[in-house]
């Protein structure tokens, strides 16, 4: 809720980091795959992703209308899946420069909590607080 991201070393068990760049609550932050990003989605209706290495944020996807409250990056780290209070979800393209949306899913009647992706990369699982689970494919 301080609009920020912890980055903590697990062995020293002390804080590493801190990004700064979101104006609102962080809900929800994963890893790509091969480590090399961090992606945040903010009730600041924005999605951020940040340099590992450097710390740095590279680039905000802006096209939620209201709360990103999950992200999720594909397994083989060509696509951003985002969810939202605005009940869709968004389908970002990791390898296009200005990381460009790629296609939204609309079905759902309520927020969208949870998006994931399955191993093969073939499938979207998303949850909503419609009491709903849908799979789509990709």
């Amino acid at each position: 809720m301080d609009k920020t991201i912890k980055i903590w070393d697990m062995h020293a068990m002390k804080l590493k980091n801190t990004l700064i760049g979101h104006t609102s609550d962080v809900y929800s932050v994963c890893v790509s795959p091969d480590g090399s990003l961090i992606i945040s989605g903010s009730k600041d209706h924005s999605i951020k992703i940040w340099d590992m290495h450097t710390m740095n944020l590279k680039n905000t996807l802006e096209g939620h209308t209201s709360d990103v409250c999950t992200v999720c990056v594909s397994p083989d780290g060509s696509l951003i899946i985002s969810g939202s209070k605005d009940k869709s979800i968004k389908i970002w393209n990791m390898h296009s420069r200005e990381r460009e949306l790629k296609k939204t899913l609309e079905g759902h009647s309520a927020d969208v909590c949870s998006v994931c992706v399955s191993p093969d990369g073939s499938l979207i699982i998303s949850g909503s607080l419609d009491k709903m689970i849908y799979i789509w494919a990709i």
